[in-house]
């Protein structure tokens, strides 16, 4: 997958600050979290433990609770709509490549994208449903 984003689930009173492997976790591509981004930053998030933030943190981490995971379920539930009228397989348009002089593509599988947003939205239920926060940690 090379470069991810995770997901976990972690009680409303937890402080941690790094995804383990024993948590109920999703790994989302970067290639996907940039091409998303600017609606993620529709989400508040307490970034790298210290305020309140628009969006998730890119390199740290980000704590998003109470009514920011439902922002955050009704925006990545929006993209799989969005992503369902793609062809079964397509093109992200990624950064700009200054040395080539040209923007990075990636292929995607539209069955892929789907799946990976849609173990998100659960993880979002989940910890909705839980009362508990959803902890993101960057690349």
């Amino acid at each position: 997958m090379g470069l991810a984003h995770q997901f976990a689930i972690i009680s409303q009173y937890s402080n941690e600050s790094i995804i383990s492997s024993d948590m109920d976790c999703v790994s989302v591509s970067d290639m996907v979290i940039q091409y998303i981004g600017d609606s993620l930053k529709w989400v508040h998030t307490m970034r790298n433990g210290k305020k309140f933030q628009e969006g998730i943190s890119y390199y740290g981490y980000s704590v998003i609770e109470n009514d920011e995971i439902i922002k955050l379920k009704n925006i990545i539930t929006r993209w799989v709509e969005l992503f369902c009228l793609s062809p079964d397989e397509f093109y992200l348009t990624g950064d700009f490549l200054p040395d080539e002089e040209k923007y990075e593509n990636a292929l995607v599988k539209r069955e892929e994208i789907i799946k990976t947003l849609n173990s998100l939205i659960f993880i979002c239920e989940k910890a909705i449903n839980e009362g508990a926060k959803i902890l993101h940690n960057g690349i």
